[in-house]
């Protein structure tokens, strides 16, 4: 991290940890929402929904700026059903048609959720929330070789794996999905911004291309 990262830094108290922790968010009251600001910021967002409390997987969360993802390479999908409403804009704003949407960029999905029948690649793993008014550009999800997923189901979108009667709307992606090593994949559920699942997909475009080796390119 460096000095001016470090210097933001703040204890936050989770009561399922026990001790104190810097893997935390900042609550805005007029907003009604956990803060996203940084880069920092969306790999804690990950790990809160994962690893404190089953209560953070139904909150909303707002992406404060525009965020470049180039100095992490490691995010993990949380492995919590995401159920409450992650946004990228002023509230009064949501639905309307100014562009106030936020951008996620250079963010580099290579390490999937895996249980021991599904493999999850994306930015949330299951949503049966909402998540609007975001960009993704240059980012990329990257389908890693490994002979022990190809008998499991993979669910690979930008925005999620699987969308479980949520809502994706507003959202504009212009990123890849690839598969490096042209390995052999499984049974695959695979979209620029949601891989399956139902619910409401409202105004939201993908100008990315899907790639997955010299067989199977779409």
């Amino acid at each position: 991290l460096d000095v001016n990262t470090i210097k933001t830094l703040k204890w936050h108290f989770f009561e399922i940890d026990g001790l104190p922790t810097m893997d935390g968010l900042v609550y805005n009251d007029s907003l009604d929402a956990y803060e996203i600001s940084t880069d920092r910021d969306l790999m804690v967002f990950s790990k809160i929904l994962s690893r404190i409390s089953d209560n953070f997987i139904s909150e909303n969360y707002v992406i404060m700026n525009n965020i470049d993802m180039s100095n992490y390479k490691g995010y993990v999908p949380p492995k919590e059903e995401f159920e409450g409403h992650l946004f990228g804009a002023n509230p009064v704003e949501l639905g309307s048609n100014k562009n106030t949407n936020k951008v996620i960029s250079n963010l580099v999905l290579s390490n999937p959720y895996s249980t021991e029948e599904e493999i999850y690649y994306g930015l949330l793993t299951k949503c049966s929330g909402t998540v609007s008014n975001l960009n993704f550009s240059n980012c990329e999800i990257q389908i890693q070789k490994n002979n022990e997923f190809v008998s499991k189901k993979t669910y690979a979108g930008i925005v999620c794996g699987k969308l479980l009667n949520g809502t994706v709307e507003h959202v504009l992606t212009n990123s890849t999905i690839t598969n490096p090593d042209n390995g052999a994949i499984g049974e695959a559920y695979i979209g620029g911004v949601v891989g399956y699942g139902n619910g409401l997909i409202n105004k939201v475009a993908n100008l990315g291309n899907i790639n997955l080796g010299s067989n199977l390119s779409f």
